[in-house]
């Protein structure tokens, strides 16, 4: 996924919201109803950035922030060297 040239200016209320998603996103086992969840921030993403966003994209920033919230937990609680 292209990244923006800036970053996402969102306020508060809606990155909390994105990340309540996102853990109701990789938390669902159902593909239609993670859709639906990716849709709902598709469309608040969709208020804040003017570019181009598809739900795949956000499906895709899902992935990379779960990843990221990973790394960050590994390098702080002594996880393997060279991770985060």
């Amino acid at each position: 996924m292209r990244m923006p040239s800036k970053p996402l200016e969102l306020p508060p209320a809606v990155a909390r919201r994105f990340v309540d998603d996102m853990r109701a996103f990789h938390a669902e086992p159902n593909a239609i109803k993670r859709d639906e969840i990716a849709a709902r921030q598709l469309h608040a993403l969709k208020r804040h950035h003017r570019g181009k966003l598809r739900l795949f994209d956000v499906e895709e920033m899902f992935e990379q922030m779960k990843a990221h919230v990973q790394r960050i937990r590994l390098s702080v609680l002594g996880g393997a060297p060279g991770i985060g």
